[in-house]
């Protein structure tokens, strides 16, 4: 199988959990959705016409965190719009047009992106994309004021493997814990209920747990299933979703 491989980075990014309720609080790295929603923005598909492309026949995704995971907690002013749309329309209605929200966003945010879709016309196209440093529809990190931007990496040969011990570079479903080997130098996390696919009315079908490492370091494994890739100056080892 061949696979794009590309660095997706921006100062701030915000990949709200569902499940909070008064403060944001963030995913440690974009949801298989919100890859897809890069990825769409960079072919120029429309919203809601392209969730049967990277559904789980048609599509593979693996995602590395490739620095050290920082967050920082911002009070931002939102606009009370249940009284109006404007300013003015709510300062009539309430002494309080403005309610501050905490929002918690991950710094320096610092991706790698590996894809694979079945479309070779549009695995064609994203190439096309990526080499020429081009997208179609501005590209953001979760949030429209968390701009992103992108280096390919380029197109590499993935290799199936298992059996051994070995370091996986990518994050982990959290199916595989049993099969980790902890070390001392490693911040292990797991974050649950990660939003995986979409059906074409943006409801989430299934979501994901994770585990990850905060410092982007790769995590020790045994007897597990994972692809390996060749780089030019380095070889990585991934694992599909």
């Amino acid at each position: 199988m061949e696979a794009l491989i590309f660095d997706v980075f921006g100062e701030y990014g915000c990949f709200r959990i569902p499940y909070t309720t008064t403060s944001v609080v963030s995913y440690p790295f974009p949801p298989r959705t919100a890859i897809t929603g890069l990825v769409a923005a960079i072919l120029g598909l429309k919203k809601e016409s392209y969730e049967h492309i990277f559904n789980e026949e048609n599509s593979q995704i693996s995602i590395q965190v490739l620095s050290p995971l920082k967050k920082i907690r911002v009070g931002l002013n939102l606009n009370d719009t249940k009284h109006g749309i404007t300013l003015k329309e709510i300062s009539k209605k309430t002494k309080t047009p403005r309610t501050q929200i905490p929002f918690e966003f991950i710094k320096d945010c610092n991706y790698r992106i590996y894809i694979w879709l079945k479309d070779k016309e549009l695995f064609n196209k994203l190439e096309e994309h990526l080499s020429s440093h081009t997208s179609v529809y501005t590209l953001y990190l979760g949030v429209a004021f968390g701009l992103a931007d992108f280096k390919f990496i380029g197109k590499y040969k993935t290799e199936k493997k298992s059996g051994e011990e070995i370091l996986i570079h990518s994050v982990i479903p959290k199916k595989y814990i049993n099969n980790m080997i902890v070390q001392s130098d490693k911040k292990y996390l797991v974050i649950n209920r990660v939003p995986h696919y979409m059906n074409n009315l943006r409801g989430v079908t299934k979501f994901e747990d994770f585990i990850y490492e905060a410092e982007g370091k790769p995590i020790l494994f045994r007897n597990i299933e994972y692809d390996k890739v060749k780089l030019e100056n380095e070889i990585q080892h991934i694992i599909f979703f």
